[in-house]
């Protein structure tokens, strides 16, 4: 599993905004240290053949890994052929190794005139599984030539075992584990030979490169000659060997990046953190298992997708991220049974059907590296929660259960409005509800930092708050756990919480909402700002009272009620952020907009831009948007929040360069 190459696909108007965001990105080092170590090269007219660089390099990679024997190699490829062949293996001899590889890992094994036979994997970490390994077994076998996928070490004594028993090299292609350990042993000395990869894929490289490594000091001198065309000295070839060297340049790269090493695996160990968090729930998408005597290479992070239990293929997932220029790759499909070349092999399992055959049309690895960003989440986020929602923990108050739907309404006014959607009889349970939206306004006016930039926290917070009774059916995913009455926000909560979340690092002071409805958005909105910015301030325009509880929010919000107000009202007047949610015919929409909507500074946000029920008012919300955001698309960041499985619904956010 060598040379993991990177792929391109097509853009789309988020794409063009973006930089193409890829599975890795090449490890580099300051590009003046590497002109310096290029200068002396050229001073010393040594570029290869075991220069000081790379004598310099491999004794530094010993030490790392704490191997006796570490010999370094053009590319990955070139050491697994060499590891191969280091052990004077029958010709024609079998070599069990897994189909869900790199092409290079089987091809080492053919070009050394052997035999691959693919054992099956085991479910919960896609290693080569023991069973399928024992069962593979014939008396032709020489070999097992396993391999750390994703940087998950491989069942090492189930298989020393097996080698052990039955006379059998061990061979693991490292190609993804390099730094990692079991059982704090260093995965460069189990088994018989270990090789790694140095392609720029890889989270070290030395663009390209490999390294063999073995717990044998003996093993030096015949890898040296394998390496070395088997030249001995001047005057004597004593083996058969080929061209393997490490020039200096790649040797060059590699001890620069090795100062670099240690933060970028920090960096990925917190991303990883941040992918657990962001899909770890999610019905349908397994995250990867890492065993807890293993220290984890990060170089890769993989999830697998269950289309039946997720909703979506895991192919959608690609193109849709792909869309927005984030590139993911299907490590590992096809297997290499798919190929041409193996097409006749079958893969040997326990099971009644290999899971690898399952696995291939499952597996995703997202992009992993420190150039991953926040608005790099916030999209893949968006993506995978379109579909499917956390269930979350908050309860149903019980006095909610005796709301009765059955009673008339009767418009209620006093001091706090309450609005025309409740009932006489419930009055004081709905004043209960006012308080309880107060309450949750001020846990999250006085969370932490941590819990402000919490997903989990913002969405628990907004479950507690509420959401009103509605006859649509759109919000049944997250029953019972949300909180249901007469009083909350009319959103889609995730598409609500993840516009927030990209609003927080913006640092908004002042907003203004055109069409506040009841409020409740309004309040959840500005107690969110609010906590992120302590003098920020909501203006709330609306043309028509029917504000909830205003008096209760404005004792803990710096909210500016304006009502009765309209956009025109405001026309050219500058907020940091605008949200759009007012009437939602097309022209309205987009006088809103041309009023006020395209003077923010910052941003500016649409509600309902997939509410299709509006389409009769001369396309309505939905062919708004469209031309919105066709005009301002090479200027700004378009993000858009649709997670309905109705596709109704939505919030499109503008961020302005």
């Amino acid at each position: 599993m060598m040379n993991d190459d990177l792929e391109s696909g097509q853009n789309t108007y988020v794409a063009e905004n973006c930089p193409p965001l890829y599975v890795s990105q090449p490890l580099l080092p300051d590009l003046n240290l590497f002109s310096n170590s290029v200068k002396k090269i050229w001073e010393s007219k040594q570029v290869t053949n075991n220069g000081p660089l790379s004598l310099e390099l491999e004794n530094r990679l010993a030490t790392l890994l704490n191997t006796p024997t570490a010999m370094l190699f053009n590319n990955g490829t070139i050491g697994l052929l060499t590891a191969l062949k280091l052990f004077d293996l029958p010709a024609g001899s079998e070599v069990i190794t897994t189909p869900m590889t790199f092409a290079a890992t089987a091809h080492s094994i053919a070009w050394n005139n052997l035999r691959p036979v693919f054992a099956d994997i085991s479910e919960h970490d896609l290693t080569i599984d023991p069973e399928a390994v024992a069962a593979a077994i014939t008396p032709q076998t020489s070999a097992i030539l396993a391999v750390h996928v994703y940087g998950c070490i491989c069942d090492h004594e189930a298989l020393k075992h097996l080698a052990d028993s039955h006379g059998l090299k061990l061979i693991y292609d490292a190609a993804h584990a390099f730094g990692a350990k079991w059982n704090n042993q260093s995965v460069a000395t189990l088994g018989d030979a270990t090789v790694f990869s140095f392609h720029a894929t890889k989270l070290y490289n030395t663009l390209e490169g490999g390294l063999l490594t073995t717990p044998f000091a003996e093993d030096r001198e015949k890898i040296y000659l394998l390496r070395n065309f088997g030249i001995k000295n001047e005057e004597e070839v004593v083996s058969i060997g080929l061209n393997g060297k490490m020039n200096e340049v790649q040797a060059a790269i590699g001890i620069l990046n090795l100062d670099l090493l240690e933060t970028e695996k920090t960096q990925r160990a917190l991303l990883r953190e941040s992918y657990r968090r962001m899909l770890s729930g999610l019905k349908g998408v397994s995250i990867q298992d890492v065993a807890p005597h293993v220290t984890q290479s990060e170089q890769y992070y993989l999830i697998r997708i269950n289309q039946d239990e997720f909703g979506r293929h895991r192919d959608d997932i690609k193109a849709e991220l792909e869309r927005h220029n984030i590139f993911c790759r299907k490590y590992f499909f096809p297997l290499c049974t798919d190929y041409d070349v193996y097409r006749h092999l079958r893969i040997i399992t326990k099971k009644h059907k290999p899971y690898a055959e399952t696995a291939k049309n499952q597996v995703l690895c997202l992009p992993f590296h420190s150039g991953v960003k926040d608005n790099h989440l916030d999209i893949i986020a968006d993506v995978f929660h379109k579909t499917t929602t956390r269930r979350f923990s908050a309860r149903k108050p019980e006095y909610l259960d005796s709301y009765n739907k059955s009673i008339p309404c009767e418009y209620i006014v006093g001091s706090e409005n309450l609005g025309e959607f409740f009932y006489k009889k419930e009055h004081d349970v709905l004043i209960r509800e006012i308080h309880n939206g107060v309450k949750v306004i001020e846990q999250i006016l006085n969370c932490s930092d941590t819990d402000l930039n919490s997903r989990d926290f913002l969405l628990q917070k907004f479950l507690d708050y509420g959401i009103p009774l509605m006859d649509s059916d759109i919000f049944s995913q997250f029953s019972p756990s949300m909180n249901k009455g007469g009083f909350g926000a009319i959103q889609f909560p995730t598409e609500f919480i993840d516009m927030l979340r990209r609003l927080i690092p913006l640092g908004i002071c002042t907003a203004a909402e055109i069409g506040s409805f009841r409020g409740g958005s309004s309040y959840f909105m500005a107690a969110v700002l609010q906590r992120a910015r302590k003098d920020f301030t909501l203006t709330i325009i609306d043309p028509v009272n029917n504000m909830i509880g205003f008096d209760a929010f404005k004792s803990k919000l710096n909210i500016d009620n304006k009502i009765p107000s309209t956009s025109e009202n405001f026309e050219g007047q500058v907020f940091d952020f605008v949200f759009i949610d007012g009437a939602h015919d097309f022209n309205s929409v987009m006088r809103d907009f041309e009023n006020v909507g395209k003077f923010s500074k910052k941003a500016v946000a649409f509600h309902d831009i997939h509410g299709h029920e509006f389409d009769n008012e001369d396309g309505g919300t939905v062919k708004a948007w469209g031309t919105i955001k066709e005009r301002l698309r090479l200027s700004s960041e378009v993000c858009e929040y649709a997670h309905s499985v109705e596709r109704s619904l939505g919030i499109g956010l503008i961020i302005h360069s």
